[in-house]
């Protein structure tokens, strides 16, 4: 947690807050918002916005109490809803715990944490690629698709690999205060900001809110207990925890001798990562691509053994831990079956002493879940697995896809507000994670049959109607439904440029994918440039996916300084 040279060389941030800043944070907040125990609700500060006179003196008083370093008495009460995480399960460790805070002092953890702090460390590029959670520009799609490209890249290059899938519980909640001040800090945080948030957080009294109505007693800070935590409901605490995770992740770097490793054909260009997290979920993995002698599988595993235990400790040391019933591995091992290689199973794997770790002070291993690579996991939103099949994500969009569309045809909905339902509900409920998916025309069409038909009755017109004017455009006539098939092929190529334009670690994946698939093809011409001839041979992939569909539409891409192979005559 030492002050990088970068930040000892730039100015502290700043923690004074300007009066059209104040305005705009609490214009920008939606009035729905639970807060302030006090019962001073957000609809009190958005009425109060008329009068620039009393605005601006509860500004000041917000300044003072910050320059100042104090501890106002009327912020140090929170309320903790607890949520039901399974609807009829009230056990208590199945319960998400909500903390609401005063409206004022969040808004302050809003615009010097969430804003200010992460953008310094967004500017001095402290924070690395693993964490995408929490930041801008970022979104769950680009860890995903990472994940997926590492998987394609493992299938196409024959590499074994190895990841753990883990899940820190109960992340922002057994946040050690300390560290979480000191992370800040780090970026150049003053302490008269650190002193106010420590100090709120010492100070704070919990009342416990449920159906009955809230608990008049509270729980505390006191002599000999500390309550950890930023608590779920803050505005400082993702930035908290990215501040804390980078660190961590750095770490990783530094304490495993390998991760995930991937170049290009020709060696000029290479990428290695040793954990993909958003905010708290995270994939680690290594592989030993590139490698003179492949590791044995008994290596591979010890060695994934040990990363997962050094993740465990790293996160222990930060006051973490992991949720054992959502860790699980993978372990991909190549075998060569008549000349043809094939992923070993988790029945070939059986001999193989499965992986063990132990957790926080105690010394006894436990078992982690092994996963065959033909098993489904869920992650992010995203049904995946090494093979990259998208079964169980077309099972999955196919049951939300007519969910919705029997609610859209048993509702009240006139006409227009039925089209506004498809376009701001639907669509972007099947849309999400079309980006990173490869389901076939015929899997995607099964998806929006029943949900399109349901949607034309709802709006008046014949369930048969024609498709072809029903995705249309406005200006031919058409009804401008969206084709399921042609968003994900539109969607896949604006990933793949954006991601290649603005030269993110992804972008690298995609270019080492791209490269890699040309030696497997062995063809002259680019195969994004030249899509048409067919190719049967290469690897089913997400980027053999792109050519595909851009095959059939006619679509070509231009590649500057494209890698491809040397004509020998």
């Amino acid at each position: 947690l030492a002050m990088p040279e970068e930040i000892k060389n730039l100015e502290p941030i700043k923690t004074e807050i300007s009066l059209d800043q104040n305005k705009k944070r609490f214009r920008s907040w939606k009035e729905c918002t639970s807060t302030s125990p006090s019962a001073r609700h957000l609809g009190i500060y958005k009425a109060l916005l008329h009068s620039d006179i009393i605005t601006s003196d509860m500004c000041t008083m917000l300044n003072v109490a910050i320059q100042l370093g104090l501890v106002p008495s009327r912020w140090c009460q929170a309320i903790s809803v607890l949520i039901e995480k399974d609807p009829g399960n009230p056990n208590i460790n199945r319960l998400r715990i909500i903390h609401l805070f005063e409206a004022d002092f969040n808004l302050f953890l809003k615009i010097i944490w969430a804003s200010r702090l992460v953008q310094r460390g967004e500017e001095s590029s402290q924070f690395g690629e693993a964490q995408q959670g929490s930041r801008p520009q970022r979104a769950a799609n680009d860890a995903v698709l990472l994940k997926r490209l590492t998987y394609d890249l493992s299938r196409i290059l024959r590499t074994n690999l190895g990841t753990f899938d883990n899940d820190a519980k109960s992340c922002y909640d057994r946040i050690i205060n300390a560290i979480a001040m000191l992370a800040a800090k780090r970026l150049g945080m003053p302490d008269n900001a650190l002193s106010t948030h420590a100090g709120v957080l010492w100070a704070m009294k919990y009342s416990i809110k449920t159906m009955f109505g809230i608990s008049d007693g509270y729980y505390a800070s006191g002599e000999g207990k500390t309550l950890f935590g930023t608590g779920q409901g803050s505005g400082a605490s993702p930035a908290a925890w990215l501040t804390i995770s980078t660190v961590l992740l750095a770490s990783l770097r530094i304490l495993v001798e390998r991760g995930m490793l991937f170049k290009t054909p020709d060696g000029t260009k290479s990428v290695e990562r040793y954990s993909d997290a958003f905010v708290d979920d995270a994939q680690n993995g290594l592989n030993d691509a590139h490698l003179k002698t492949p590791w044995t599988l008994p290596e591979l595993s010890q060695r994934l053994e040990d990363m997962s235990q050094t993740w465990e400790k790293l996160l222990f040391c930060s006051g973490g831990s992991l949720e054992p019933s959502k860790c699980f591995y993978y372990l991909i091992y190549w075998k060569w079956v008549e000349g043809l290689p094939q992923m070993m199973t988790k029945s070939d794997l059986a001999s193989t002493p499965g992986i063990k770790i132990t957790s926080g002070f105690s010394n006894i291993r436990v078992p982690i879940r092994h996963r065959d690579v033909t098993e489904t996991h869920v992650t992010l939103g995203a049904r995946l697995n090494p093979l990259c099949d998208d079964i169980e994500q077309v099972i999955y969009l196919k049951a939300q896809a007519n969910r919705i569309a029997n609610l859209i045809i048993t509702s009240n909905l006139s006409s227009w507000e039925t089209f506004i339902a498809y376009r701001y509900c639907w669509i972007p409920s099947v849309t999400y994670l079309l980006p990173t998916t490869t389901m076939t025309d015929a899997d995607l069409h099964s998806i929006q049959t029943q949900a399109t038909g349901s949607f034309l009755l709802k709006m008046g017109f014949n369930r048969k109607y024609p498709r072809v004017v029903c995705f249309g455009p406005l200006e031919f006539g058409g009804l401008t439904f969206r084709d399921l098939f042609t968003e994900q092929g539109a969607l896949r190529i604006k990933a793949l440029m954006e991601h290649i334009y603005h030269d993110t670690e992804t972008g690298q994946m995609i270019m080492i994918a791209i490269q890699s698939l040309q030696m497997e093809a062995g063809t002259s011409a680019h195969i994004l440039t030249d899509p048409t001839p067919l190719l049967v041979y290469i690897e089913p992939c997400w980027i053999s996916a792109i050519r595909d569909f851009m095959a059939t539409n006619q679509l070509s891409l231009e590649f500057t300084n494209s890698w491809n192979f040397r004509i020998a005559r």
